[in-house]
């Protein structure tokens, strides 16, 4: 079990560059990868976006590529001398149509000058790289990132235990009072039928007898209880699964909690009814919890 939730980075050579990836997720419903890359690699895009799909099932996945510092490197800045002169040739236009004189610019005004100087690596082969490079400073990314998201899921994995754990002492409580509340109820109905009828009620007659038996029908919750116990066990044998289960897990809580409310509808008893109560708002916790595994 893995939590929805991760960091990781790496960083090395690519060619005579040195880059840093960093990958970061939060929870999301599906898989949703996105790449923050260098011009230069976008083409390489889909080739790494299948790498991560390859390890990772579910979450927002953003993945950061940035070129670090390089201290061997040199670099060296040029002027661009075209956009100089045309600036020059702008600002004696200006002062001899507006017939004023102008000052000569400053450095600070040629550093605002869009274009006018650029700097380059001195090292002819900066650009040049094994594109399997990058994928190594990806997959050493991935490690690290996966094996965050596993050390949080093993917490998440706990958590989830302990709320199914108090889940299952609820479920025992509440089928142990189930057949004193039933005997109760059936008691209830002959007092209700024997207040209609009065002294003229046969209490031996085969037609009361099924109409005892179909109100207590009605009224039972044996099947709502056998399907929690189910759904109970099977969350808990997926907690026991490798790789992603939290789609499943969340789709046997929606039929847990369609279960829980049904069983809600037919509780007669005030008892049962304050232990489903407990019982949604112990799901209600442990469904804050699978929402955050993959």
């Amino acid at each position: 079990m893995k939590s929805m939730t991760g960091y990781g980075h790496a960083e090395g050579i690519w060619g005579n560059r040195v880059f840093l990836i960093e990958i970061r997720s939060v929870n999301h419903r599906y898989l949703d990868v996105v790449f923050r890359l260098p011009r230069e690699l976008l083409r390489l895009e889909s080739a790494l976006r299948d790498l991560v799909k390859n390890r990772v099932n579910r979450g927002r996945v953003e993945i950061y590529l940035s070129e670090q510092p390089n201290q061997d490197e040199s670099e060296e800045v040029s002027i661009n001398e075209g956009v100089l002169n045309a600036a020059f040739s702008v600002l004696k236009r200006a002062t001899r149509s507006g017939f004023v004189d102008m000052e000569p610019p400053s450095v600070g005004h040629l550093l605002m000058i869009p274009g006018l100087f650029s700097v380059r690596s001195t090292d002819a082969q900066t650009c040049a790289g094994d594109d399997a490079q990058l994928f190594a400073i990806l997959e050493e990314a991935l490690q690290e990132f996966i094996a965050r998201r596993r050390t949080e899921g093993l917490a998440i994995k706990a958590e989830i235990l302990r709320f199914l754990d108090r889940a299952t002492s609820l479920h025992a409580g509440m089928k142990g009072k189930i057949p004193a509340i039933e005997a109760l109820e059936r008691e209830r109905i002959m007092v209700r039928m024997h207040g209609i009828l009065g002294s003229s009620m046969d209490l031996a007659s085969e037609r009361l007898a099924v109409e005892v038996a179909y109100h207590a029908a009605r009224n039972s919750v044996e099947e709502e209880m056998a399907r929690i116990e189910c759904h109970l066990s099977a969350l808990r044998s997926l907690c026991l699964e490798d790789g992603a289960v939290g789609r499943r897990m969340e789709f046997l809580l929606q039929e847990l909690q369609r279960e829980i409310n049904t069983l809600g509808a037919k509780a007669a008893d005030l008892r049962l009814t304050q232990d489903v109560l407990e019982l949604k708002h112990t799901l209600e916790q442990l469904k804050e919890q699978v929402q955050n595994i993959e």
